[in-house]
């Protein structure tokens, strides 16, 4: 099985569909147009858009050869499963996290879940006081496909996150972005990813290829009203606390 150098393992609503975009158009790196394949993500299995080895595979048939391959799934960095079985698959795989400010993550991913269905109460502080309840299988959104997506506290606890996934992968094989700053600079930020994998072919181009459509992306991930954010103090929680 042929397994992808590179994966965008998360987190959601925060700039992967940029990122996605921007690497999509380099000239030497093959991502399928299936982004979320979700293959990975086995304690999550209604996540799976591919749910076998075949049509997994056949995503990068037609990578041309010598293309560093990659595969963008936003939960595999939430899921317990997926880097287990990502580095078990290929142990030389290297992950890309990026995250922004676990709030603003929060609410947009529940505004994403009102348009797709996925969530049933419009006000995000009444979804998230009932996390708890949800936690039990009680008050679930009817088209939810899985419940764990809309504790939005834990799905949004990226110290522990990152903790496990520094635990679980080599330093030489991570990287970590954060969004605002990833925005300004994402030539960089990525030609960095290259020089550091010893990509360095990749590099030297980093920075001059197209990125109309990663900033399209960009916009379309930055479409959390300011007007919608409740930054008080019953719902912050830091980074990484339960």
């Amino acid at each position: 099985m042929r397994v992808p150098d590179f994966f965008i393992i998360g987190a959601p609503k925060c700039g992967t569909n940029a990122l996605y975009s921007y690497l999509k158009e380099h000239p030497q790196v093959y991502m399928p147009d299936l982004k979320e394949p979700q293959y990975f993500s086995r304690d999550f299995p209604d996540l799976a858009q591919v749910d076998s080895q075949d049509a997994y595979e056949r995503l990068f048939a037609p990578a041309p050869a010598g293309a560093v391959l990659g595969e963008a799934s936003v939960w595999y960095l939430y899921s317990d499963a997926a880097v287990p079985a990502i580095r078990e698959a290929n142990p030389a795989a290297r992950f890309i996290a990026i995250l922004r400010n676990p709030i603003d993550a929060a609410h947009s991913l529940h505004t994403q879940f009102l348009r797709s269905l996925k969530e049933s109460e419009d006000d995000f502080e009444t979804a998230w006081n009932l996390q708890e309840e949800r936690r039990h299988g009680r008050k679930l959104p009817r088209y939810c496909p899985e419940p764990r997506c809309v504790q939005y506290q834990e799905a949004h606890s990226f110290g522990l996150q990152v903790q496990r996934l520094m635990e679980r992968v080599p330093a030489d094989q991570l990287k970590v972005l954060i969004f605002e700053e990833f925005l300004p600079m994402c030539g960089a930020g990525t030609a960095s990813c290259w020089s550091s994998w010893g990509w360095s072919r990749m590099a030297g181009r980093s920075s001059r290829w197209p990125m109309r459509a990663g900033r399209r992306a960009v916009a379309r991930s930055c479409d959390f009203s300011t007007a919608r954010r409740r930054h008080c103090r019953a719902t912050w929680w830091p980074i990484g606390a339960r």
